[in-house]
């Protein structure tokens, strides 16, 4: 079996690292277990997850939850990012207990439509992928009108989740939808 390579899942805010990229990769034992990394600049903070051995069969996007020790506070901070769901499940290992979590499959669709009809849906993983079409969509045709934004302004309108705009001969409006 062919082990995927590292993926970036997303980011979190944390409480003594600040903005920590997610990585999702796989435990080189055991290519059905998840493991999943923070990183911040490049450099390895934390590794959230714990190859267990285990009599519950792991679901699609699962894995074991190191909760103790040096992880008690980016647990807290993860759980809070949204990213992730806690199962409920418990599992035994000494004297502790992990914790089965799953990855929320967050998916953002940016939305199009030319004089009011629909014309296509792109599917993000991640709010930072929505964020770049949405913007290069808006650029694309948006022609000087979006260019005359503020970075800020352009911040806004993603936050807000549409954009409706019309050059003269072509009206297009654009939603974003978790």
């Amino acid at each position: 079996m062919e082990l995927k390579p590292p993926e970036k899942i997303g980011t979190m805010q944390t409480s003594r690292y600040g903005v920590c990229d997610v990585i999702q990769a796989q435990y080189e034992m055991s290519p059905y277990g998840i493991a999943i990394l923070l990183q911040n600049n490049g450099e390895l903070i934390s590794v959230l997850s714990v190859n267990l051995d285990s009599a519950h069969k792991l679901g699609d996007n699962e894995f074991w939850v190191k909760t103790w020790s040096e992880n008690e506070q980016i647990t807290s901070d993860a759980i809070q990012s949204e990213l992730f769901e806690d199962t409920g499940i418990r599992q035994k290992t000494g004297y502790v207990e992990a914790q089965l979590w799953r990855i929320k499959q967050i998916m953002f669709q940016v939305i199009y439509e030319v004089y009011g009809e629909f014309r296509s849906v792109i599917e993000c993983k991640t709010k930072e992928e929505a964020r770049e079409r949405f913007y290069g969509n808006c650029a694309r045709y948006g022609g000087s009108g979006w260019d005359n934004f503020s970075d800020e302004e352009k911040d806004g309108l993603f936050r807000e989740g549409s954009y409706t705009f019309s050059n003269g001969e072509i009206s297009v409006a654009f939603f974003l939808e978790k």
